[in-house]
């Protein structure tokens, strides 16, 4: 399976709340950047994505050129543990024919998820700028039975 993790873009420092911070017009371009990128590098088969603002401006933008269409779940909030996210992805990797999946989330949920993937443990340091994305692939999605097999940083 091919994981893609996405953090996104750029965004506001300043909203009614977190959840409703909405990208600058940098994020917007950086958006449509991962887009293009994904389009010549990608074959994803489904799209997750947070239920916060810039994330789903983020996803939206990306998909534009995919013709595909996202599911908004809660496993991507910040808060979430990567714990959670492995669960969902394993649990839908015995369910479904999926080989390619793409996530949209945030800070530091991203990193630390590469990092369990990856190293097995949290320790390890994936920085992710705003639409950094890694793409990680294995047999499994399991911690530390994936590598990193693309990167792109905006």
């Amino acid at each position: 399976m091919k994981v893609w993790v996405l953090r996104h873009g750029e965004a506001q420092a300043q909203a009614a709340s977190d959840r409703e911070r909405p990208l600058t017009s940098t994020g917007l371009t950086q958006a449509q950047g991962v887009g293009q990128f994904i389009a010549q590098h990608a074959a994803i088969d489904r799209v997750f994505v947070s239920p916060y603002l810039r994330a789903q401006q983020t996803c939206a933008e990306v998909l534009r050129p995919l013709g595909l269409t996202a599911q908004t779940v809660d496993w991507l909030t910040p808060d979430v543990s990567p714990e959670q996210v492995i669960d969902a992805l394993e649990r839908m990797q015995g369910e479904e024919q999926v080989w390619e999946v793409l996530l949209v989330s945030h800070q530091p949920l991203v990193s630390q998820l590469v990092s369990l993937l990856v190293d097995g443990h949290l320790q390890g340091y994936y920085p992710m700028a705003p639409a950094s994305l890694v793409a990680l692939e294995g047999d499994f999605v399991a911690p530390g039975l994936m590598h990193v097999v693309q990167t792109r940083h905006a």
